[in-house]
């Protein structure tokens, strides 16, 4: 066993039996470490690695050499060794200081030396000191992990490897409104009154302006300038504030519509069901955490996603059915969205007109390569908060509480899984493989030929309708008139546009000033949207607009 851990181990439990003699509880019976960890697990069943490759090599070589897929990958956070043992000799210091104050009052109690730092004493190296770890660890493993690792300390994660099946899962979190407004008083008129005003950034030609407006102003003389609000943005003096207390409910509830509504959007043999849904909440033991966390594991019946970038792509047109809907549903506004930062949005005679980011509570983020998400049970390092089960409905039915460890399997992203149909959402183009810029005459790597929408579209001649159609609708967009020039396919499914005439991209509400946007027509939902060229909006889509003439 390793000095460190040895001296961790024993120097708190003194300490804590002290403590207790003295009705002083302060430490746990184990300050846990990367060294007490490796000396407490067995290396059978509990195995870590400094990098994530080497986690993935093992669990594959393992799982070759038993046939089985007994290891599960997960990461796991430690405080270094230096940390615990500065921990330790505070809370000798402290001690110190209440021995001697003791002593002095005759209670005639023993000094005890402080303990030096540890770098001092054992001096350190570069695993000592690395926070994050990566542990292969089997069932069994992992459940002893749980039961012996108290939540304060266990900082455990589990890896969803890349193209590996996975269950729905969403990361849904809020703090709170972006408040832009502050109250004011005018004492310069002559009727005493207070008025609310904001302040925002706006481009002219001589750089970037400060502007001052009350919300009256803003209402009567700049909001009626713009052609139409997107359903990605609100005004400014919108009334609606966010409200956590009914986010479960609605969230669900919209998923089930949006599973009856948009099956077109993913593809099965047979239609999604869903078999169970498990919540987890983020609490506070300390309660200073005003931070709205949720995690939602979401498992269909006898089917499964390829991979957590499939679980993305389906994730990203629920988040885009939701937008729509809560543009007219107040309530699904305040549940699953909140006001974000402020942009400014080109608007009649060249003016620019502020609108405040409306963002969903679920977060588009989490859908990346070998994505690392809290396990149940466990809390960020450094902070309080611990994942702790708020619901668990399994075929139409409320689940008593469960116990650890079996809570813990059930959440898991990717358990489960194996002979499980696959759901195949539908991609976008650029979900499938990004593309160069277009530039006339050329075609972009993967794209084939060059075609025509309206021949895509009915197999017929030239009707040049529904272009015409987008060229409208983004036409009111973006302000000003546009024109869909060099159309191409990128698959049997998807045609692409380049836009002659403007540079508007609906990410950033404003014209770019040197990157292009391109138009992307989904031939089988029979809708479009905007995409852009800009590195900083590789990842954004606009929202889905269906097209009435295919």
């Amino acid at each position: 066993m390793r000095l460190s851990s040895t001296l961790a181990h024993t120097e708190v439990c003194q300490e804590k039996e002290k403590d207790n003699n003295n009705n002083n509880t302060v430490l746990p019976s184990m300050l846990w470490c990367k060294a007490s960890f490796e000396s407490h697990f067995p290396c059978d069943a509990c195995k870590l690695f400094p990098l994530q490759r080497d986690l993935f090599a093992f669990i594959d070589a393992m799982s070759v050499s038993s046939q089985k897929d007994d290891w599960l990958p997960f990461s796991i956070e430690f405080p270094s060794e230096a940390t615990v043992s500065e921990l330790l000799s505070c809370h000798g210091r402290k001690s110190h200081l209440v021995a001697a104050k003791k002593e002095q009052a005759g209670t005639g109690v023993t000094k005890r030396a402080v303990r030096k730092h540890f770098s001092l004493l054992y001096g350190e190296d570069v695993l000592s000191q690395q926070s994050r770890m990566f542990l292969a660890a089997t069932r069994e493993g992992v459940l002893q992990v749980l039961n012996t690792v108290e939540a304060g300390q266990l900082h455990l994660y589990e890896v969803i490897r890349a193209h590996t099946p996975c269950h729905l899962y969403f990361d849904v979190e809020r703090e709170t409104d972006y408040n832009l407004t502050r109250t004011v008083c005018d004492v310069d008129s002559d009727v005493l009154k207070d008025e609310d005003f904001f302040t925002f950034e706006t481009g002219c030609h001589s750089g970037v302006e400060r502007v001052s407006i009350t919300l009256d102003d803003y209402a009567v003389h700049m909001l009626p300038q713009v052609v139409r609000v997107p359903s990605s943005l609100c005004p400014v003096n919108c009334s609606v504030r966010a409200e956590n207390s009914d986010t479960k409910r609605l969230l669900l509830r919209e998923l089930d519509i949006f599973l009856a509504e948009a099956s077109s959007l993913y593809a099965t043999e047979t239609p999604l069901s869903v078999e169970s849904v498990l919540v987890l909440k983020s609490v506070s033991a300390s309660g200073s955490s005003k931070k709205f966390s949720q995690h939602y594991v979401i498992k269909f019946k006898d089917h499964v996603f390829q991979s957590n970038q499939d679980a993305g792509v389906f994730t990203r047109h629920f988040v885009a059915f939701l937008e729509e809907r809560s543009t007219t549903d107040a309530l699904l506004h305040s549940a699953l969205f909140f006001h974000d930062a402020i942009k400014c949005v080109p608007a009649r005679d060249g003016l620019q007109i502020p609108l405040v980011t409306k963002k969903c509570v679920i977060d588009l983020a989490v859908y990346s390569r070998n994505r690392m998400m809290r396990c149940v049970g466990s809390c960020k390092l450094g902070k309080d908060s611990v994942l702790e089960l708020d619901s668990f409905v399994k075929r139409g039915v409320l689940q008593p509480d469960l116990p650890l460890s079996s809570l813990f399997m059930e959440a898991l992203i990717c358990s489960g899984c194996h002979g499980k149909a696959t759901i195949h959402p539908t991609a976008s183009a650029d979900d499938q493989a990004p593309l160069p810029p277009l530039r006339p005459g050329s075609a972009p790597r993967g794209v084939h030929g060059a075609t025509d929408l309206s021949v895509l579209a009915t197999g017929g001649g030239r009707d040049p309708s529904a272009e015409l159609q987008i060229e409208k609708s983004f036409a009111i967009i973006c302000g000003k008139k546009c024109k869909l020039q060099n159309p191409r396919s990128s698959s049997e499914r998807f045609v692409l546009y380049e836009v002659e005439g403007t540079r508007y991209c609906q990410n950033v509400m404003r014209e770019h000033k040197s990157n292009r946007v391109y138009i992307v027509v989904d031939l089988v939902s029979k809708a479009w949207y905007q995409k852009c060229f800009d590195p900083d909006c590789a990842h954004f889509r606009s929202t889905l607009t269906p097209l009435s003439n295919i």
